[in-house]
């Protein structure tokens, strides 16, 4: 499913889109606290909890830290999304423990973020929060981690 880029909207359209989003949201997370109003501030709740929890289980400078990928390294990220868990533990054994540990936080803390992603269409207040975490994470690029973007 292609997304629409948010600024090519009306605000009008956007606030549809929001408004359809959070209708969404509210429709898979019945509560009856959302009924009586207090929808936003119960998903703005836990977009906050998402984040203290990212922030409390992953090592934010030591995320930062990883740049310069070594070859195995570098081969093994992107290509692990389309890798069975036991092809995945094959290719990890064969890098160096520095790398494993590399590996292994930075993949962590790549999946804990996409919870984040998911509340980020009906709670677009926690953009800069988000960003802010997804620079943590970084971006592959070549044989580097590119933590500007």
């Amino acid at each position: 499913m292609q997304e629409e880029i948010k600024g090519s909207l009306t605000p009008e359209e956007q606030e549809h889109e929001d408004e359809e989003r959070r209708l969404d949201w509210l429709a898979r997370h019945p509560d009856p606290k959302i009924a009586s109003g207090e929808a936003l501030n119960l998903v703005a709740a836990e977009f906050r909890e998402l984040v203290a929890s990212f922030e409390s289980r992953h090592p934010l400078d030591y995320l930062l830290s990883i740049s310069d990928l070594s070859p195995g390294l570098g081969a093994l990220w992107p290509g692990d999304a389309d890798m069975t868990t036991d092809q995945i533990e094959r290719a990890i054994s064969e890098l160096v423990p520095e790398d494993v540990a590399r590996y292994r936080a930075r993949t962590a803390a790549k999946k804990d973020l996409e919870p984040i992603t998911e509340i980020l269409k009906i709670f677009p207040g926690g953009h800069e929060e988000y960003k802010r975490l997804s620079r943590v994470v970084g971006i592959k690029n070549g044989n580097k981690i590119d933590h500007d973007r």
